[in-house]
């Protein structure tokens, strides 16, 4: 299942292990990421909803981005305007992120998703958990 694929790279990622991102990414590659796009998704869509409560404002979305930028080697690989839209479009303003490519959107997601569940400090049972309920929505969106 392409879901499992993805669930596994991001369990390898927020556990910092490098070598089974490589063995993730190099399964992905093999299959050229079927079901990726939503996978990778849901798990941002889920992290997003934890990371910003109901009462949040613009401006704690542009603070989150300038300090996940801050964080990353390149701050290119995020791009400020393009973040601050897919985090917006998942907490409801969908029309935000219309423009973004697809391809900005996907690395941006997983970028932004991984800092929230680092952020978060999560146990192993959490993780599970979190990743679990991103695939069994990944699963009703196909």
């Amino acid at each position: 299942m392409a879901s499992s694929e993805i669930m596994d790279l991001f369990r390898a990622a927020a556990r910092n292990d490098w070598a089974a991102v490589d063995r993730a990414t190099e399964r992905l590659d093999a299959t050229g990421w079927p079901g990726g796009v939503t996978g990778i998704t849901a798990v941002f869509g889920l992290a997003i909803q934890r990371r910003f409560p109901a009462e949040y404002e613009t401006q704690d979305v542009v603070r989150f981005v300038a300090e996940a930028r801050g964080e990353i080697a390149d701050p290119n690989d995020i791009p400020p305007n393009e973040a601050e839209s897919l985090i917006l479009a998942a907490l409801g303003d969908t029309e935000r992120a219309r423009n973004v490519p697809a391809e900005v959107a996907i690395s941006t997601q997983i970028a932004l998703a991984l800092k929230i569940v680092s952020d978060e400090k999560l146990s192993d049972l959490e993780l599970e958990r979190f990743l679990n309920e991103a695939e069994a929505l990944a699963a009703r969106w196909n």
